[in-house]
């Protein structure tokens, strides 16, 4: 099973693929036009590997950015059983363009609200059942930071889809 974790710049999709993978990523701000590897690392979940797929941050599917090209051609000629749109909670309206975008591909996933300890410390607060219903999928409430709810990304689909 491969999982793609896909979402704007400094939402935290880096920190989540470390903490699940134990593969130590560069977590740095890039400056535009500088080109970002995909990485991959393995998962162990109920005795199967998830290949777990960190995507550059993007600000949409249809960009023009080497890191746009990249993902989108991904998306397009590999093939992905699961995406996991990693939002910020601090500014979920910034992130809709793209979570829009890759509802379009028709994948399996969740929706991870990452940040949220900063969004609290902000008095942002969000009805994360509302946002699910919304949604039509599992949202999950987490703060990479702490490793808050981290851990809930892998075994949702499994719960939900089986293996």
């Amino acid at each position: 099973m491969k999982v793609g974790l896909i979402g704007n710049p400094n939402v935290g999709k880096s920190l989540i693929f470390t903490q699940l993978t134990g593969i130590g990523v560069e977590i740095s701000n890039f400056p535009p036009g500088t080109t970002i590897d995909i990485e991959s690392g393995g998962v162990c979940y109920q005795r199967e590997i998830v290949e777990l797929v960190d995507f550059p941050g993007i600000y949409s599917l249809d960009g023009i950015s080497d890191e746009e090209t990249s993902v989108r051609r991904y998306l397009q000629e590999e093939h992905i059983d699961v995406i996991v749109p990693v939002l910020n909670a601090s500014n979920l309206e910034r992130n809709l363009y793209l979570l829009l975008q890759v509802a379009e591909y028709q994948l399996p996933g969740v929706v991870v609200v990452n940040m949220v300890d900063e969004s609290e410390k902000a008095g942002i607060e969000i009805d994360f059942a509302r946002l699910s219903d919304m949604l039509g999928c599992k949202v999950i409430a987490a703060a990479a930071s702490e490793g808050r709810n981290v851990g809930d990304i892998i075994p949702v689909h499994f719960l939900t889809h089986g293996p």
